[in-house]
């Protein structure tokens, strides 16, 4: 550090030679401002220094000589190395249709109400709560499409599953069992096709429609 001449203190000033304020430690008064505030020379952890207003070091606005500034900065930028998977692909665009009024898929999810569990929006919460996706055919599914991105409401589920989970399926119960057309299809060996006809389109008793016989 270049050798600097400090100046004498006034007899009323606090004299905070040596002290430590975050990373800066106080050398000496060196000056004041414009606004007679002392001035001090300060050295700091990293090596470098700086000047700082006395009043500024006591109440902790300065830590450092912006090395700590840079650093922040420098880490708010550094990714988690995560960016571009299939995981961060799908929190990204779960960020962007719940907070994002300019995102196409708006309306229907952020415009809805549907929010996202605060920790969340730190991917690296995320992933830790949701893990890897199962297979390439798994991507991001509410089990209840009203409600919110939440642990408790989200699962990484194959295009079957969410087929079946989407607003616009229709539930029919049988014996206590209720499941939408394309699960009882796969329950009862009926195509899906039949199914959709005699229940969604012809509206047949829900019995009568699961038996494979019925014909009218």
């Amino acid at each position: 550090m270049t050798e600097c001449k400090f100046i004498t203190l006034h007899p009323n000033a606090k004299d905070i030679s040596d002290r430590k304020f975050g990373r800066l430690t106080a050398l000496g008064p060196v000056g004041r401002t414009k606004g007679s505030k002392a001035l001090w020379l300060c050295e700091c952890e990293c090596g470098g220094s700086t000047t700082v207003v006395c009043n500024d070091l006591t109440s902790g606005r300065t830590q450092s000589c912006g090395c700590l500034m840079v650093e922040r900065v420098k880490a708010s930028s550094t990714t988690h190395g995560d960016t571009g998977s299939p995981e961060h692909v799908s929190w990204a665009q779960m960020i962007q249709r719940t907070r994002n009024p300019k995102n196409p898929a708006y309306a229907r999810y952020g415009g809805r109400g549907i929010t996202v569990y605060a920790p969340w929006r730190d991917y690296t919460i995320f992933l830790r709560d949701m893990g890897r996706r199962p297979s390439p055919n798994h991507s991001l599914d509410r089990t209840d499409n009203s409600g919110d991105y939440t642990p408790e409401n989200c699962r990484w589920a194959t295009p079957t599953e969410q087929n079946e989970n989407t607003r616009q399926n229709r539930l029919f119960t049988l014996h206590g069992v209720t499941c939408c057309v394309s699960q009882w299809a796969r329950i009862t060996g009926i195509k899906y096709s039949t199914l959709y006809r005699r229940l969604v389109i012809a509206r047949w008793p829900v019995e009568k429609a699961l038996t494979r016989d019925a014909t009218h």
